[in-house]
């Protein structure tokens, strides 16, 4: 997800990643950052400004961009582990159909916020199952050593 912009932090209201339409499709420039695993990427949802009359909040919608085409640049972020899972996302001149807004023009801000909260809702919920997983796990492990001889001389 193209959220996070250079020099914005965690402020996302202050975004600056462009969107304007010219006839039936957006034109997108700017950049994002923390991409995660971009470059694996073949869509990317991406905040943008739609209105920079509107207020902060008001002027930012939530579109679906295609990855593969001139105009997005994706460069690994490398950490210092040597690992790079995040990236830097440029958009020059990137286009993304009209249609492709998710919830309406100027919109973005509360659609971004409710996708945010399924994913974290998502992500505790994975967390839970994988938890009650690696106890059974443990538990059958532990089991099959108490249970199972061992063959030493």
């Amino acid at each position: 997800m193209g959220y996070s912009e250079p020099g914005a932090g965690s402020d996302l209201a202050s975004l600056v990643c462009r969107g304007e339409l010219i006839g039936d499709q957006y034109r997108i420039n700017g950049r994002k950052v923390w991409t995660s695993d971009a470059m694996h990427c073949d869509y990317i949802f991406v905040l943008i400004r739609t209105d920079t009359s509107a207020p902060r909040h008001d002027g930012i919608s939530l579109i679906l961009v295609d990855m593969d085409q001139p105009g997005v640049e994706v460069s690994p972020i490398r950490l210092i582990s040597g690992e790079s899972p995040f990236c830097e996302t440029v958009f020059n001149d990137a286009l993304a159909p009209a249609n492709d807004i998710v919830g309406g023009v100027n919109n973005g801000w509360s659609v971004g916020k409710r996708l945010l909260q399924f994913l974290s809702t998502c992500l505790s919920c994975l967390l839970f199952v994988v938890g009650l997983w690696a106890r059974a796990l443990l538990k059958a492990v532990s089991y099959t050593h108490l249970t199972l001889p061992t063959n030493r001389e």
